[in-house]
């Protein structure tokens, strides 16, 4: 007689591997989901958005992670993107005006929720260097083809072309960064 093979698998794993067929069994058990029965609406999505917040954030418990939060802005704009690939019939992180998610959350105002450890939220540090005469530049080859003009720039920012950073640079500029 063999020894049987003891195979080590994470929860992770485990649920990734069966959700399928549990998710099978499920339809099969119960003939249609509520959203093939048109019963799931817009109301019901608040409590999936909830149900789904916490078997996620369980699983990092387990790993030894804090807890993750709802932010109202991100859903929003998640929302929005989810309707822009429905309608365009495509499946991506980037837009079909071309943004990436972090300028659609940025652009609806979500700078707020960006910062770092010890840090003020990105949002205060930016008016402050800002308010402090600091200049912001944005490259023109980088914000045409996205779509991005000045309409959509944070206050006290421009875009503006290689010659005149050429120019600062030649000037004496005391800082400069590129991201």
């Amino acid at each position: 007689m063999m020894d049987p093979v003891q195979l080590e698998i994470s929860r992770r794993s485990f649920l990734k591997s069966a959700a399928p067929f549990g998710l099978g069994f499920l339809r099969v058990a119960r003939g249609q989901t509520p959203v093939e029965r048109g019963q799931f609406s817009e109301d019901d999505v608040p409590q999936a958005r909830e149900q789904l917040l916490a078997m996620v954030n369980e699983e990092r418990s387990q790993a030894g992670l804090s807890k993750l939060q709802i932010d109202d802005l991100a859903c929003k704009v998640a929302r929005e993107h989810a309707l822009d690939m429905a309608k365009g019939e495509f499946l991506s992180h980037w837009g079909s005006d071309g943004l990436k998610p972090y300028h659609r959350y940025s652009f609806a105002g979500g700078t707020d929720a960006v910062r770092a450890p010890g840090l003020p939220p990105l949002k205060e540090l930016y008016d402050q260097f800002v308010d402090a005469g600091g200049q912001v530049w944005l490259c023109s080859a980088c914000t045409k083809p996205r779509g991005i003009d000045e309409s959509k720039c944070a206050k006290g920012a421009s875009i503006v072309g290689a010659a005149v950073v050429v120019e600062e640079v030649v000037n004496g500029a005391k800082a400069l960064s590129f991201a």
